[in-house]
């Protein structure tokens, strides 16, 4: 005796295909919430990447341009009240010198940001530096020709030695400038690459997830829809009056319940119309066997019918025999009276006695062969009854 080998994937797949529809379609749907999961914990963590760049962006690049832009434009106002305390009159260069020292306050502050804010420490040592230059001529040199306003002094020199220096700012603070950019730039690129990356790993696990959920869906339409198909086939055949389709499902689940339910009340139904059809054959022989009897009954009687003639016409036979018997046996009493008057007027006539003996012979005679045929006539009779008493019995016995 041979055993059946069931390979794993067979025992997957009945496994798959026994799970109730519920149970598959609540599969499909996990399926695809995992994915979508999936893609989403990606998403949030590729996002939170992007967001740290943004972040790194703006507090690593747009931040110290900030601070940056601010403190070089303290240092251009700065600048500015320098020239308007030179240029001023004496009683505005307090108020300058205390504008001066405002901003002076402002650049230190935002320096003291940039040096937290990661900013190139060469270049903003640099830039400190050659501000440190200017202040310092600032306050040894223009303040005080400026406070003098001494015409013996030639002020030309020192105006184009601040403009020097202040041209000197101006370039340290440009390179720090463009460092911070390009530090922004390379920051935003590392940004934007993170965004990339993030969108291909994500469209990657959609394409991915999608592919699977589809091939899910797929496979899992499949196992509902082909033993609906399989059922649907069944059930048209059975409206079409065909009986000798089946569904052949062996599932456990709703499906398979179905079909093997439509399956048995087919094999049912095609019983049924089976003894249908033997019924109608043994109803059609019956009455092929009563259609027989009923023509032989029907001879029978026919048969009968005829018998029954011949009866009566041998009883009217007999009847005419009988009439004619009676009417001998009258001619014989005639005949018997008739001897006894010749018998009685024998004595009173003696001269015909002769002639009465002779005629009283052949009467004899005759009554002798009258008598034969009254024999021969009763012989008929009773020979026509017993045929008669035949026939009777006869009819009787083919009537019952």
């Amino acid at each position: 005796m041979s055993t059946a080998v069931t390979s794993p994937d067979t025992r997957r797949s009945n496994w798959f295909a026994d799970r109730r529809v519920n149970t598959k379609l609540m599969l499909l749907l996990t399926a695809l919430l995992v994915v979508a999961g999936a893609v989403g914990g990606l998403a949030t963590v590729q996002l939170g990447t992007v967001n740290a760049a943004a972040d790194s962006i703006y507090s690593e690049g747009a931040v110290p341009l900030k601070d940056l832009a601010e403190a070089q434009e303290a240092v251009g106002s700065m600048r500015q009240r320098v020239l308007l305390h030179f240029a001023g009159p004496v009683t505005d260069k307090p108020r300058r010198e205390q504008e001066i020292a405002g901003f002076d306050d402002v650049f230190d502050n935002e320096v003291e940001a940039l040096q937290q804010e990661g900013v190139d420490p060469g270049l903003l040592d640099r830039y400190l530096e050659v501000v440190a230059e200017y202040r310092a001529y600032r306050d040894g040199t223009i303040l005080p020709a400026s406070r003098a306003m001494d015409p013996a002094v030639d002020v030309a020199p020192i105006l184009a030695e601040c403009d020097r220096l202040f041209g000197i700012v101006v370039d340290a603070g440009g390179a720090l400038s463009a460092a911070q950019a390009d530090a922004v730039e390379r920051t935003q690129a590392d940004a934007e690459a993170s965004y990339r990356s993030a969108r291909t790993q994500v469209l990657v696990i959609l394409v991915i997830g999608a592919g699977l959920g589809l091939a899910l869906a797929l496979y899992i339409g499949r196992q509902i829809v082909r033993p609906l198909q399989r059922v649907q086939d069944v059930a048209t055949g059975l409206a079409d009056g065909d009986l000798t389709r089946t569904s052949g499902l062996r599932s456990q689940d709703e499906l398979g319940q179905t079909g093997r339910a439509l399956d048995a009340a087919v094999e049912n139904l095609r019983g049924v119309m089976a003894s249908v059809v033997a019924s109608a054959d043994a109803v059609a022989a019956s009455s092929e066997e009563l259609s027989a009897s009923s023509a032989q009954i029907s001879a029978s009687a026919e048969e009968t019918s005829a018998q029954s003639g011949v009866v009566s016409g041998a009883a009217e036979e007999v009847s005419r025999n009988v009439q004619t018997v009676a009417a001998g046996a009258e001619q014989m009493g005639a005949s018997i009276r008739e001897i006894a008057t010749n018998a009685a007027e024998a004595s009173a006539v003696a001269a015909r006695a002769v002639t009465a003996a002779e005629t009283t012979t052949a009467t004899v005679a005759k009554l002798g062969e009258s008598s034969a045929e009254i024999g021969n006539v009763v012989k008929v009779i009773t020979s026509i009854a017993e045929q008669t008493n035949l026939l009777a019995l006869n009819a009787t016995i083919e009537a019952a």
